[in-house]
């Protein structure tokens, strides 16, 4: 076996041993929830739902996926059941602070996450880049 390859091996190996631990918890939990006897007792959803307190996961999505068309993004991604978005630095230009506030809430979409952009590392334009980002932050 070559360096390389053993050092993939390696990697592979610590992936598997860091993704077994939540797996094993979420099993441990949903377990339950697949039994005979819940399966066979009427469905009302309720009784299939993973409490975000019990596991500590929350999921959300990124709106990256609709190329730009946030309101699409935001409408789709609260309609799945997601609950938080990830925004594009577009949408800092494309809403006002307290419209987008608005709009997430209406959605119950929690804004976790913006992706400000490209960075560029040229010495001449590092004053440009910051405060670009720090407008969109804002």
């Amino acid at each position: 076996m070559t360096h390389e390859g053993s050092r993939r091996q390696f990697l592979k190996r610590v992936g598997l041993l860091a993704a077994a631990g939540p797996a094993t918890r979420l099993y441990a939990i949903a377990r339950p929830l697949l039994s005979n006897a819940l399966l066979s007792a009427p469905l009302d959803g309720a009784r299939f739902a993973v409490h975000p307190t019990v596991t500590g996961i929350q999921l959300g999505y990124a709106s990256i996926t609709w190329g730009g068309n946030e309101r699409q993004a935001i409408d789709d991604i609260s309609s799945l059941g997601f609950r938080g978005i990830q925004m594009r630095a577009n949408a800092a230009t494309d809403f006002q602070p307290g419209e987008l506030r608005d709009l997430l809430s209406q959605h119950n979409l929690t804004f976790v996450a913006l992706s400000s952009g490209e960075v560029d590392i040229d010495p001449s334009l590092e004053k440009e880049q910051i405060a670009k980002h720090v407008a969109n932050a804002k």
